[in-house]
């Protein structure tokens, strides 16, 4: 043993990179918000109105009181929450793998519910078969749930 040489301790160090905030996956997530608001606002004057508020009517009463988007309040949160469990279970599960994957995308749409749904987008290969199926399967499981 060298007992010129001082003994030194190498301590691991951990790099962390500082991740720009997702201000499109926010954005992208309220305006989702909005169309599924409108969507269920429609919905809900159409029930109320047995079915015959033509949403050009109910656009228009809208615009002239926001305040009616609350009645669509309902069926936006039950729509966003379901597509942020799905999407979150992709996520969660590629974090706990290790494989790199984004934060959910939600698409914005006016369309029969207001969305097109949301995506994540996976960096990393998949380390596995198993791995793959867990994160496949955590989607459904979790939006079920």
């Amino acid at each position: 043993m060298d007992h010129d040489v001082p003994n030194r301790c190498i301590e691991p160090t951990l790099v962390l990179r500082a991740e720009p905030f997702p201000w499109l996956n926010v954005a992208l997530f309220i305006a989702t918000g909005f169309t599924t608001l409108v969507v269920g606002t429609v919905m809900m004057a159409a029930w109320e109105q047995d079915l015959s508020a033509a949403p050009g009517g109910t656009l228009q009463k809208i615009l002239r009181n926001p305040a009616e988007l609350f009645r669509g309040l309902p069926f936006s949160i039950a729509i966003l929450s379901i597509l942020l469990a799905h999407e979150m279970g992709h996520y969660l599960t590629c974090r706990y793998y290790g494989i790199s994957a984004t934060l959910p995308y939600f698409i914005p749409f006016p369309s029969l519910i207001g969305t097109l749904g949301a995506f994540i987008r996976i960096r990393s290969p998949f380390h596995d078969r198993g791995s793959l199926l867990e994160v496949g399967i955590a989607g459904p499981v979790a939006g079920f749930v």
